[in-house]
This record gives C-alpha cells, sequence and structure tokens, in this order.
C-alpha cells in the first residue's frame, strides 16, 4: 500500500512539472518580452546577492580589501562563465541529438494515437468533426476577407 501510494506521488509530481514547462513554454511564446526580462532580472538579482555575499566574506573573513575582493568575485565569475561557455558548446550536439530523437518519437506516436482515434471514431462523428473544421475555415477566410 506504501508503494502505491509513493507511484501515485511520483505521477502527481510529474504532471505538475509537465504542467509548468506547458506554463513557461506558453507564456515564453505568447509574452516573450515581459517572461525573458522577469528571467533576466531574477538572475541578476540572484548573482548580484551571491557576489554581494562572496565580497562580505572576503573582506570581513578573510581581511582583505574591497578592491581585492571585488576583483576575486569578478575574475571568478568570469571563469565559472567561461567554464560553463565551453560544457555548453561541448555537449550542445548531443542536446540536440537527443530533443530531435525525442521529438521525432513523439510525433510519430501522437500521430499513431490519433489515426487510431480516428478510425475508432463512427461515421457520424467524422463528418460532425470534418464539417466543424469546414466551418472554422470559411468563417477565418471570411474574417480574413473582411
Amino acid at each position: 500500500m506504501i508503494k502505491r501510494l509513493q507511484q501515485t506521488t511520483d505521477n502527481d509530481r510529474f504532471k505538475i512539472k509537465k504542467l509548468v514547462l506547458i506554463a513557461i513554454i506558453a507564456s515564453i511564446i505568447l509574452i516573450p518580452e515581459t517572461i525573458i526580462h522577469l528571467l533576466a532580472v531574477i538572475a541578476h538579482t540572484v548573482y548580484e546577492t551571491i557576489a554581494f555575499a562572496i565580497e562580505e566574506v572576503l573582506i570581513h573573513g578573510l581581511g582583505l580589501s574591497k578592491f581585492y575582493a571585488q576583483m576575486i568575485v569578478f575574475y571568478g565569475s568570469l571563469a565559472i562563465a567561461g567554464m560553463v561557455t565551453i560544457i555548453l558548446i561541448r555537449r550542445l550536439p548531443s542536446m540536440l541529438a537527443y530533443t530531435r530523437t525525442r521529438t521525432t518519437e513523439s510525433y510519430a506516436q501522437l500521430r499513431a494515437d490519433l489515426i487510431n482515434r480516428w478510425q475508432l471514431l463512427p461515421t457520424r462523428h467524422k463528418i460532425q468533426v470534418i464539417l466543424m473544421q469546414f466551418v472554422g475555415m470559411l468563417s477565418m477566410m471570411a474574417l480574413v476577407l473582411s
């Protein structure tokens, strides 16, 4: 019984993560300037907070002057950024290949599911779906031409 409860919480976590990811992607598509600016402000605030804390530790903990503490923090963060950039450049081809493979697999699965569902629909429902699509296209054409 405990294992069954654990499995449902894992599924719930996966669903929540999936919903959050969909919400983030949708918000980036719908309002990219605002979301990107918000993420940049958050990242900058986090960086400045960590840099300030390290500076204070260097100044008060090790007795360095403010100038040397700032230089250590600046060049340290520059070195970290360089290492992260190198790691990303090395891993980018494998990440792109993984993404391409997963996207192709998802597309094939979705296509197979849609074909299967279409074949299982009764003829009456198929006609209704086709008519709804036709009416939708006509109304969009009327909207564009007006």
